[in-house]
């Protein structure tokens, strides 16, 4: 769970970790956005959600209600932890310092 420490504010702190995970889980590419992580939420927008859905859709096509919540499940907690190396180098690119 890297922790980063703002340039300008040695006090100010922000962590990346299983929080980052949930909440991009919940809140998709607005939670990105908020980060100012725009790479990351311009891939969620272009390739995730479209990717999740065709799963999602592949899956329900054999009937099982099951399936397809799993699958939607599945998707939406991988693509939420790819994201995750794209919010950390975010804060790298802007001059925060790992700590």
């Amino acid at each position: 769970m890297p922790t980063f420490v703002h340039p300008l504010n040695e006090g100010y702190r922000e962590s990346t970790g299983a929080s980052t995970v949930a909440l991009t889980m919940l809140f998709g590419p607005f939670y990105l956005l908020y980060l100012r992580a725009w790479f990351a939420a311009f891939l969620s927008v272009v390739v995730g959600a479209p990717a999740v859905i065709t799963v999602t859709m592949i899956a329900g096509s054999s009937g099982s209600f099951g399936a397809m919540v799993a699958a939607y499940f599945s998707g939406i907690l991988g693509w939420s932890i790819a994201m995750l190396p794209l919010v950390e180098k975010s804060y790298l690119r802007r001059g925060w310092k790992a700590v």
